[in-house]
C-alpha cells in the first residue's frame, strides 16, 4: 500500500527510470531533483484514477541507407523495440492499475522531405507498425502522428502549417546552435546522421558537396523538431514526455531505452536485430554482414541476422 498518490508517483517514476537513458549520471539512484519535473503529471493521473500518459516521438521511417538497414519496412528491430516498451508499460501498471498509455508519435512525416524518404514510405511503415501492435496485442502502445492533428490536407501542407504555428525562425536556430552546447551537439548528430544516409544513396557526390547540403538540413531538421515538441506539448499537455535521445537527471523530459541492453546506441529504424545465443542486439547492416552473420527470412521478409557463436 502507498501513504498517499505522492507517494504512489514516487514508485511510478522510480519504475520508469529504470529504462532511463542518461547524458550523464546522478549519483547512485534517482534524487528529488530527478521527480520533480514529472511527479505532478504523474500525481493527478493517479488522484483522478485515469491511465497515465506517456508521449515519445520515435518510429518515423527506416533510414534509407542499404548499408544500415534490411528495407524500408518494420522487422524484428522494431518489434522487439516495441515488446520491450509494452513490459515497460506492465511494470508501469503494476504500481498505477489504472494503467499506462504510450503514444509513438511518429515524426516521419515532419522531416521525410529532407532525409530523403517518401512520404509513401512514411505511410507504408506506419501501417506496417499498427499490424504488428495489434497482432502482438500490445495494448499499452498507439500510434499518433501530424495528420491525426492537421488533417489530411497535404503532406507539404501539413509540414508548413506546422512550421507556421510552432517553429520558430530559421536564424533563431542557427543562432542557438552556436551559443547552445546542448543544441550544437544535436545539430552535430543530425549532421552525421544525415551524412552516413546519403553517402550511401549518393556515392557521386563529393564529401564537400554532401556535408555542406547536410549542413543547411541539420539546421532545418532542428527547426522542425522543435516544432514537433511544441505541437505535442500542445496536444498532450498531461503527458510524461519521452526521448529517445539521452537526457539530463534533471530535465523536463525522460531518456528511454527502446531495449533491455543497449550499450551501443542505436535505434531501431537505423539498425538491424543480430540474434546471438537466443540474445538479440541491434547493429549496422554492413556490419552484422561484416561479421559474417546468416540473414533470416520469416513471413517472406527479411526479419534479422542470426550470428553464430565462435568455436570454444
Amino acid at each position: 500500500m502507498f501513504k498517499n498518490s505522492r507517494d504512489c508517483a514516487e514508485r511510478v517514476l522510480l519504475a520508469l527510470f529504470r529504462h532511463r537513458r542518461l547524458a550523464m549520471r546522478c549519483g547512485a539512484a534517482p534524487c528529488a531533483a530527478c521527480l520533480a519535473p514529472h511527479l505532478g503529471r504523474v500525481e493527478r493521473a493517479i488522484e483522478n484514477g485515469r491511465p497515465l500518459e506517456l508521449v515519445l516521438p520515435a518510429f518515423p521511417a527506416k533510414s534509407p541507407s542499404p548499408k544500415k538497414t534490411l528495407g524500408p519496412l518494420p522487422d524484428r528491430a522494431e518489434a522487439l523495440a516495441l515488446r520491450h516498451l509494452q513490459r515497460v508499460c506492465d511494470a508501469l501498471t503494476e504500481v498505477h492499475p489504472a494503467g499506462v498509455r504510450v503514444h509513438l508519435c511518429s515524426d516521419g512525416r515532419v522531416f521525410s522531405d529532407l532525409v530523403g524518404v517518401t512520404d509513401d514510405t512514411v505511410t507504408r511503415y506506419g501501417r506496417a507498425l499498427a499490424r504488428e501492435i495489434e497482432r502482438a496485442h500490445l495494448e499499452s502502445l498507439s500510434l499518433w502522428s501530424m495528420e491525426d492533428f492537421l488533417g489530411d490536407r497535404g503532406f507539404d501542407a501539413m509540414r508548413a502549417e506546422l512550421c507556421a504555428r510552432f517553429a520558430e525562425p530559421l536564424v533563431d536556430v542557427e543562432r542557438s546552435v552556436h551559443v547552445d552546447p546542448a543544441r550544437r551537439a544535436l545539430w552535430n548528430g543530425l549532421q552525421r546522421f544525415l551524412f552516413e544516409d546519403r553517402a550511401a544513396l549518393e556515392p557521386a557526390l563529393t564529401r564537400t558537396k554532401l556535408r555542406a547540403l547536410c549542413k543547411g538540413r541539420a539546421y532545418l531538421l532542428l527547426q522542425r523538431s522543435a516544432a514537433w515538441g511544441r505541437l505535442l506539448a500542445h496536444r498532450f499537455p498531461d503527458a510524461l514526455r519521452l526521448s529517445i535521445h539521452p537526457q539530463g537527471p534533471h530535465a523536463d523530459k525522460i531518456g528511454v531505452r527502446l531495449a533491455d541492453e543497449d550499450e551501443h546506441w542505436l535505434t531501431p529504424w537505423h539498425a538491424v536485430a543480430v540474434e546471438e545465443a537466443g540474445r538479440f542486439r541491434l547493429m549496422h547492416r554492413a556490419d552484422a554482414e561484416a561479421l559474417g552473420a546468416r540473414l533470416v527470412i520469416e513471413e517472406g521478409r527479411a526479419s534479422h541476422y542470426q550470428l553464430a557463436r565462435a568455436a570454444a
